[in-house]
């Protein structure tokens, strides 16, 4: 659906988020963290729509590091070097295998046995529709960096 827009506390957000996600990811020895720097952290942004990636990035998240040891996701909000602010969410897993990194946002693709593929992609089309972008960042051992940037 069309964003209903609003202008939307990345704080408040994030803090919403952490409370619906961290029992599950406890659950799945997981520990879940949010950090927000600078004060009025804010976005016009469908506030409903972007906790919908929030909790589609945390699953991923908590499927990358099952079983390891001190598996930990960081939400943060931020700006940008530019003003603009961001959000990220920052795992300690495995990282993406750099063979699939130019695949992850396409539509059906997908490395897990039991998954249809289209959480990435219809996580960036939700960004897009809320006029900011979906990117990502890994290192193969160092965890992945997912940033939600918006205008």
């Amino acid at each position: 659906p069309r964003p209903s827009f609003a202008e939307v506390d990345l704080a408040v957000l994030l803090d919403h988020v952490h409370a619906l996600m961290a029992p599950a990811r406890a659950s799945d020895g997981v520990a879940l963290e949010v950090q927000v720097t600078g004060a009025n952290l804010t976005a016009r942004a469908d506030p409903q729509q972007i906790e919908q990636v929030l909790i589609n990035l945390l699953r991923n998240a908590a499927e990358a590091l099952g079983g390891r040891e001190q598996g930990r996701v960081v939400l943060r909000g931020a700006r940008d070097d530019h003003g603009k602010a961001l959000i990220q969410v920052i795992d300690n897993g495995p990282g993406i295998d750099a063979a699939h990194l130019d695949d992850i946002f396409l539509p059906f693709f997908t490395t897990k046995r039991s998954g249809s593929g289209v959480g990435l992609s219809v996580s960036r089309q939700i960004m897009a529709l809320n006029k900011g972008m979906l990117t990502v960042k890994t290192a193969p051992g160092n965890g992945s960096e997912f940033t939600l940037r918006f205008r």
